[in-house]
């Protein structure tokens, strides 16, 4: 997608103490999800906090990373997208999450939800995001949370009870 910036991690385990900023136009590329680790090592303010957090619009994402709830993490939603401020995305710039694999560590960390797509019914919803081929274990409410989502397609998403309570997809 035109724009969009690529941030390479090879293989290895990175530790987020924090969430980082907005990721909106960037594209976080591992070297696969069984070979790159994001360990979450701290508690989100809320159950529906974002840790790594995109704007719809902007053509972001990730692809071929583990993102693991370490101990101290038992809440927050490991992949948030939001649509673009004042309505949907319609300028064709997609936001893809592929090749993820979204877990726990050691059978302690939880999340609220691995992935949440949130838009505003009334400014047209979120839109044109694209999840594929992602395994979800390790949450507490659900797998994949869906509000107003348009134009979005889940092609081989994975959502397991296994490590966490709930293995479902949400749609509001």
């Amino acid at each position: 997608t035109a724009g969009v910036k690529r941030i390479q991690f090879e293989s290895g385990i990175y530790d987020f103490d924090s969430a980082p900023s907005d990721l909106g136009g960037l594209r976080l590329v591992g070297a696969g999800s069984s070979h790159t680790t994001f360990r979450i090592n701290y508690n989100p303010a809320s159950d529906t906090a974002g840790i790594f957090n995109f704007t719809a619009a902007s053509g972001g994402g990730m692809r071929g990373i583990q993102v693991k709830a370490n101990s101290s993490c038992l809440r927050g939603v490991a992949v948030r997208v939001a649509e673009a401020s004042g309505g949907g995305s319609t300028d064709g710039d997609y936001t893809l999450l592929e090749d993820l694999n979204i877990t726990e560590a050691h059978a302690t960390g939880l999340f609220y939800y691995g992935i949440a797509l949130v838009g505003d019914e009334t400014t047209g919803g979120i839109r044109d995001v694209d999840i594929r081929d992602v395994d979800i274990f390790a949450t507490s409410q659900a797998s994949v949370y869906l509000k107003s989502a348009v134009s979005c397609t889940l092609p081989d998403v994975r959502g397991f009870a296994a490590g966490g309570n709930a293995g479902k997809l949400i749609i509001d």
